[in-house]
């Protein structure tokens, strides 16, 4: 009895810490598919979108024969309260088996903006999947948790397409695909005085996150970085001017996108100029 209710709290605080590790995502709440039919099919569309991020979609594309077209498209898509930016990343889970990946274009991973079909950005398959995925020669299976990079265009989802080849019948499974909400700043122009270092308040701070700021809005050079709800860029590294904070999720690459916020450095006031006379009464 005493290792069932042990089991119990176990599986209790893991459930927890995962929540907690997970706070700042943002999971894609709508989902549409499309398929060609009897030469493939989605099964289970809801599964990418619903509370449990274990069960999955499946999208099937039957063996390919000649003149055949079959293809199974699904689209996942941000439609609630937030949104991501035109600068966040896209993050997607998905298990795929079939044709080799990235040697075809069996497979293409692309972002959207307005539902299925309606892609933006650059289209990933063959050698530029390769390349998304880090991987360094083609699979023909493999599970992913893949960033899909930022268009700079706005995109409110991601999309995955497959279509038969010639003797091969391609699969994936699709988990869920997610965003990481950008730390909000509780003060977004920040003053210090010459030789004073700027703490940078997090009002959404959430453990399991590192927060790093830099000085572009995309790519840039690192400042400071730090796992606290407050930040301290030492006053050697700082310049008036805008800089941009983001969030990395714990023990990966998935972040959020940039929140710009002002730094205004005031000079020290100098010292007092006092004429002492002593021969005066």
């Amino acid at each position: 009895m005493k290792s069932f209710y042990l089991s119990i709290l176990l599986a209790f605080m893991y459930a927890i810490s995962i929540a907690n590790a997970y706070s700042q995502r943002v999971y894609a709440n709508t989902q549409e598919d499309s398929h060609t039919f009897l030469l493939a099919d989605v099964f289970d569309p809801d599964y990418a979108i619903d509370a449990d991020i274990s069960n999955f979609s499946r999208l099937q594309v039957n063996v390919g024969l000649i003149g055949s077209i079959g293809t199974a498209t699904q689209n996942l898509q941000f439609t609630g309260v937030l949104k991501p930016a035109s600068t966040a990343p896209l993050m997607i889970r998905f298990r795929y088996a079939g044709a080799v990946l990235g040697l075809s274009n069996a497979f293409r991973l692309q972002r959207t903006n307005g539902g299925l079909d309606q892609t933006v950005g650059q289209a990933y398959t063959g050698s530029t999947l390769l390349g998304l995925l880090g991987l360094d020669e083609a699979e023909d299976t493999g599970e992913f948790t893949v960033p899909v990079p930022a268009t700079g265009t706005p995109s409110d989802g991601v999309e995955i397409r497959l279509s038969a080849l010639l003797g091969v019948g391609p699969s994936a499974e699709v988990f869920y695909a997610f965003f990481i909400t950008p730390p909000i700043i509780e003060f977004p122009t920040v003053a210090v005085c010459e030789t004073q270092d700027a703490l940078i308040s997090i009002s959404n701070f959430q453990p399991g996150y590192t927060y790093r700021v830099y000085d572009a809005l995309t790519d840039g050079n690192l400042i400071q970085s730090g796992t606290t709800n407050v930040l301290s860029i030492p006053e050697e590294d700082l310049t008036p001017g805008t800089y941009y904070l983001e969030a990395v999720e714990g023990g990966t690459a998935f972040t959020s996108s940039r929140t710009a916020f002002d730094i205004v450095i005031y000079p020290k006031p100098g010292y007092p100029e006092i004429d002492l006379n002593v021969n005066e009464n």
